[in-house]
């Protein structure tokens, strides 16, 4: 659409939030789409048709009639080919392809990332928000949310971020073992965090004769 200024000012965006801003929201809503979105950004942008939605109200050469709202990989990996030229087109050079594919697995943040930037460029707004680097995202900063004893251990870490879409899509090894490696980077960093916040959680204790628990020390008692 020429009214569109496509070197809007974009700072990129978004940390791994779990629910959209209320003024993304409020947008989205008067825009009058098909269907509601907003309770569930990751599966409702997953697939991409309604991300194609949101541009043909701003490109009407867009027909969405291209775009199918099936949720396999394979119909996702059409619907965003087709995106990925819109947005080379448009100089959308804001949405790096790392974008689209987090959002096609459902990874934590990821399409309320990429609605934000979307927002940004098509209302040529400013945005504050960062991306991840390399486009990592993970539940990181939900579970550090939780109390200590609830947060993940790091194998289920491993298979709340490793979704079995990105496997299928992608089974190179080296790939897979590199993002496998970021989780795991994560998690120790946010254990040594815990440890410092809390050293005596992960001492060793014993089980004395009064049925109590007590701080295990490797010193003899004299």
């Amino acid at each position: 659409m020429s009214s569109l200024n496509n070197t809007a000012k974009v700072k990129a965006v978004v940390h791994s939030v779990a629910t959209l801003p209320r003024q993304i929201l409020k947008w989205l809503q008067s825009l009058k789409l098909s269907k509601p979105v907003g309770r569930n950004p990751r599966r409702e942008f997953s697939n991409g048709y309604v991300v194609a939605e949101i541009l043909s109200k701003f490109y009407p050469q867009i027909n969405i009639n291209q775009y199918d709202e099936g949720t396999s990989l394979e119909k996702k990996k059409v619907n965003w080919g087709r995106l990925k030229g819109v947005f080379a087109r448009n100089n959308m050079v804001m949405i790096p392809e790392k974008l689209t594919e987090a959002t096609i697995h459902c990874k934590p943040g990821a399409a309320e990332a990429l609605i934000q930037l979307l927002h940004s460029f098509l209302t040529n707004k400013d945005s504050t928000t960062t991306l991840p680097e390399d486009c990592s995202f993970t539940d990181a900063e939900y579970q550090a949310t939780l109390p200590h004893h609830a947060r993940s251990t790091m194998s289920i870490a491993i298979k709340r971020n490793m979704r079995s879409s990105e496997l299928i899509s992608d089974p190179d090894k080296e790939r897979q073992d590199a993002k496998t490696l970021i989780i795991m980077e994560g998690y120790n960093k946010m254990k040594k965090s815990v440890k410092k916040e809390d050293p005596g959680r992960y001492g060793r204790k014993l089980l004395d004769s009064t049925g109590n628990y007590r701080p295990f020390s490797s010193k003899l008692s004299t």
